[in-house]
């Protein structure tokens, strides 16, 4: 049912997304093969991640790269963004590029970051912080992790996927660039156990 309501919001209120506009966003990047994105699909799918699942199957995001974190809402917290006005104001492009983080990072390597650490995101401006730390208690933009590393297999590309427990707020002063950040510049490693 929720699928069903997203995409009668989408026609209804004819906003619609185009490719070529967003296509730019993360030159040099290479984009997700079809090969890969069905996987990617089918991995949020058997994850029961479902409205997400079709949100990014009907739209196909170009900007959608072989580098990329999807921090993807929960169906629950996807239908309860539908009935808050303040989450869909900003077009669904927009909220779809928020909630991809233009670096491949496993929860592994998440947890290396400190608080206050700002990644950017695909949408222009915006990306998250670090709110929170700990294996329970991770979050960014004060969205919990709930289900880390959804799409296990995406291994042959950078693409993560981390589940949360709600939308990201696209206006959140922490969605915009900070002053004085810890910006995540360079993927960190995993660490490597001691010889």
């Amino acid at each position: 049912m929720v699928v069903i309501g997203t995409f009668q919001l989408l026609f209804s209120s004819r906003i619609l997304f185009d490719n070529r506009r967003y296509s730019s966003i993360h030159v040099g990047a290479q984009e997700l093969s079809n090969d890969d994105f069905n996987v990617l699909l089918t991995d949020l799918r058997d994850n029961k991640f479902y409205t997400g699942s079709s949100i990014l199957g009907f739209l196909r995001p170009t900007f959608l790269t072989r580098e990329s974190t999807l921090l993807m809402p929960t169906d629950l917290a996807i239908s309860m963004a539908l009935n808050d006005s303040n989450h869909l104001n900003t077009g669904y492009a927009s909220i779809v590029q928020f909630h991809i983080l233009s670096r491949g990072l496993n929860f592994e390597q998440l947890e290396l970051l400190p608080v206050g650490t700002w990644i950017p995101s695909m949408a222009p401006g915006k990306g998250v912080q670090v709110t929170s730390i700990g294996t329970s208690n991770y979050s960014l933009n004060h969205a919990k992790i709930i289900q880390p590393d959804l799409c296990p297999n995406l291994s042959n590309v950078e693409v993560t996927c981390q589940g949360i427990d709600r939308l990201l707020d696209f206006s959140s002063i922490l969605s915009n660039v900070p002053r004085n950040p810890p910006v995540l510049a360079v993927p960190p490693s995993t660490p490597s156990a001691a010889p």
